[in-house]
């Protein structure tokens, strides 16, 4: 597993023509990095308990809220984490992992701390859990 603190994304919102973090209604959820569509489900612990519905892109590794919120009709602004705890160490930028497998053996050992609209600066996000001053950059 690697630390990432910066991303690039071939992702554009098809609407305004804007790169960014986007993900498509639930016909298909599209890795808002590499748009790809063979993404995994699965759960991911936020550090006030919750489980986060995230996906897992075999392709870039990230893990991410596909539906964070809302950038145009049927286009949302997929969330990314800025901040998390690894074995009781904390870092900023996000887990990338080298496979499914890997993410499957270190999930437990994950808590986020803080998810990211990287998208903020191009629309507003409707969430109020989401840090804007974290800043992943892309």
């Amino acid at each position: 597993m690697k630390n990432a603190v910066s991303l690039d994304t071939k992702s554009k919102c098809f609407r305004c023509k804007r790169t960014g973090f986007f993900s498509y209604d639930g016909k298909f959820m599209s890795c808002p990095r590499c748009l790809c569509e063979t993404n995994h489900k699965c759960m991911i612990k936020h550090n006030d308990g919750v489980m986060i519905k995230s996906l897992f892109c075999d392709k870039c590794g990230i893990v991410f809220e596909p539906f964070g919120c809302e950038h145009r009709d049927d286009v949302y602004n997929s969330h990314l984490i800025c901040k998390y705890k690894y074995n009781d160490d904390i870092y900023d930028g996000m887990p990338v992992f080298e496979s499914l497998d890997e993410l499957i053996q270190e999930l437990n050992n994950i808590v986020v701390l803080q998810l990211y609209c990287p998208n903020n600066a191009i629309s507003s996000c409707c969430s109020d859990d989401v840090d804007y001053t974290c800043k992943l950059k892309y």
